[in-house]
């Protein structure tokens, strides 16, 4: 059986490929152009400078917070050691008047027992 071939006209070969160009058009149409990218790059390198602006921001904010602290723990330090060096002195007054105290009593003592 021999197949029938049909006879193609120029014009059905202009549709055809009237029909292929159509089909690649579209497909064209749906790729991001040179500017589509370099406004994306843009848009891109825009983030990033946010983002390093916004970083630089909040390291600065904790190296003001960090030396704010050690200023805070400086005094702290200083203060408690004033207060202990005032205990200490407290301390050893008080352990001078037991002493003398404890002598008193002693003597106090010495005399009741002689009676």
């Amino acid at each position: 059986m021999k197949k029938e071939t049909k006879k193609m006209t120029i014009e059905d070969l202009a549709t055809i490929v009237a029909k292929g160009f159509e089909s690649v058009d579209k497909r064209f149409d749906l790729m991001a152009t040179k500017s589509d990218l370099e406004d994306l790059a843009i848009m891109t390198a825009k983030g990033f400078e946010d983002v390093s602006s916004r970083f630089d921001r909040v390291e600065d904010d904790v190296d003001k917070l960090r030396h704010h602290m050690e200023k805070r723990f400086e005094g702290l330090e200083l203060k408690v050691s004033s207060y202990a060096s005032g205990w200490s002195r407290d301390f050893d007054r008080l352990h001078e008047w037991m002493e003398e105290l404890d002598k008193r009593v002693n003597k106090v003592e010495d005399k009741l027992v002689r009676k």
